[in-house]
């Protein structure tokens, strides 16, 4: 097969996503095939950043031409294949795994929602529901509004009610730790120089200051998992989208966003939409979040009856580093919240 094709690929109930067969190759200056088989084709998905199937033994994992038909063998070549070609026709990728779970009842055995965290959905809902209607903007398959299309002002009347102030503890990391995560700042400013924090780029460059007080606190944990760009679908909240980054360990998981043009209510309502779909997915009883833009940084907990908001948290600048006293703070509550 020489032609560059694009599968669609789901699994459960997330929307469909695309994978190609040919990549670019910028030392031959060409497309070069790199998925050829069924096999590839699953590898490629569980690859994907964000992959619910990240994990999963790929002998688990099966793709099927529609939801009721009989799985591909993994040595198909794809050029065999007609299935997939849009969204709408979407290949259906299975694991095996999540069907011995639900065989034993095991899922049946998760609690039921919170009363009060199940009347929020239902007010999200109607929000969500009248958005999508007025303004037509759905995901591809038309079932529920991206997070990043709901502005503030349409839910404020829900979260701003429910809204408390708390102050985050702090946890110190390791001195040595810290200090080579100083020096790694510094050297990301002086790189940037004047352009990082502000300029049409700014947005871009200040993933590579946030991305490193993560990355400080994460290498203590080894058992954290980190998902970049990690989308999520709701069941019982009618909502989509991708967060910058998820943070996982055990049953915790920490929802971090990044504010867009010095937006914070509107990454906080982009984070708290996706922390319900979390609660949703998880049937957790509280899921973390975070705002950021690496100078401010809000940290929120989403719990079945109330949502607690630290908004103290400020990192200036001196000359060309961030101020140690402040970075301490961000990355010590960091450190606690995982902890």
């Amino acid at each position: 097969m020489t032609e560059n094709r694009t599968f669609y690929i789901k699994y459960g109930e997330n929307y469909a996503v695309p994978l190609k067969t040919h990549q670019f190759s910028a030392a031959v200056g060409l497309w070069v095939q790199t998925l050829e088989t069924v096999g590839d084709l699953i590898a490629a998905f569980q690859a994907r950043p964000g992959s619910l199937l990240a994990n999963v033994d790929s002998g688990l994992i099966t793709l099927h031409p529609t939801e009721d038909a009989d799985a591909l063998g993994v040595d198909k070549p794809l050029g065999e294949i007609s299935a997939g070609a849009t969204a709408n026709t979407a290949m259906v990728i299975k694991s095996t795994l999540n069907r011995r779970t639900s065989s034993t009842g095991s899922n049946q055995s998760q609690p039921a929602p919170h009363p009060h965290r199940l009347q929020r959905w239902e007010s999200l809902n109607r929000v969500l529901g009248t958005k999508r209607n007025k303004k037509a903007r759905r995901d591809c398959e038309g079932h529920s509004l991206s997070y990043s299309s709901v502005t503030w002002k349409s839910v404020e009347e829900i979260f701003e009610g429910e809204l408390e102030k708390y102050e985050q503890d702090v946890l110190p990391i390791p001195e040595p730790d810290f200090q080579l995560l100083l020096t790694m700042l510094s050297w990301i400013f002086k790189c940037y120089k004047s352009t990082l924090l502000i300029g049409l780029d700014s947005e871009a460059k200040r993933i590579h200051l946030i991305a490193p007080v993560l990355w400080a606190v994460v290498q203590l944990l080894p058992d954290v998992t980190v998902n970049v760009e990690a989308e999520l679908k709701g069941k019982r909240v009618d909502t989509h989208g991708h967060f910058e980054f998820i943070l996982t360990r055990g049953s915790k998981r920490v929802c971090i966003v990044e504010a867009k043009k010095e937006d914070f209510h509107q990454g906080m309502a982009q984070d708290l939409l996706g922390c319900e779909v979390a609660a949703d997915l998880d049937s957790s009883s509280e899921v973390y979040g975070i705002v950021t833009n690496f100078e401010k940084w809000i940290f929120l907990k989403s719990q079945d009856e109330r949502i607690l908001a630290d908004e103290r948290s400020v990192i200036r600048s001196d000359r060309d580093r961030p101020k140690e006293e402040d970075l301490r703070e961000v990355v010590g509550k960091l450190h606690s919240l995982l902890a």
